[in-house]
């Protein structure tokens, strides 16, 4: 089962699964915006628009991915983990921001043919 998203939406807790795809159409938005751990189990997160991480973890399930064809900003101390076979794969731009200090910690297999950009944090 696939799910498109077109506007603004907004991921705060919960599991999104099944053998399917999430995608953020080009004119979408997604944000992470609460200190919880969302779980993405077996399905992939396919971002085609904006996508803002800013709190909480992400936590990676039976082989499930995130594909970013656009922009995907990772503010905050957040983190992300996963099981083996687990994968980001960044074709777009990652930009990392938030405040001096701030970690981010990705514990997953990153594919990179895109742009990652480290402005602030670590």
């Amino acid at each position: 089962e696939d799910l498109t998203v077109t506007g603004a939406s907004t991921w705060l807790s919960g599991t999104f699964g099944g053998s399917g795809a999430w995608t953020i159409g080009p004119h979408g938005s997604l944000g992470l915006v609460t200190n919880t751990t969302k779980t993405l189990s077996s399905g992939t997160l396919c971002n085609r628009g904006v996508c803002t991480w800013s709190l909480g973890a992400i936590e990676f399930l039976n082989n499930a991915s995130i594909e970013n064809h656009d922009a995907f900003e990772i503010q905050g101390e957040v983190s992300c983990t996963g099981t083996s076979g687990s994968v980001f794969d960044n074709f777009g731009t990652v930009t990392r921001t938030g405040a001096v200090g701030a970690v981010a910690t990705l514990e997953v297999v990153v594919n990179n043919p895109g742009k990652i950009s480290v402005e602030s944090g670590h």
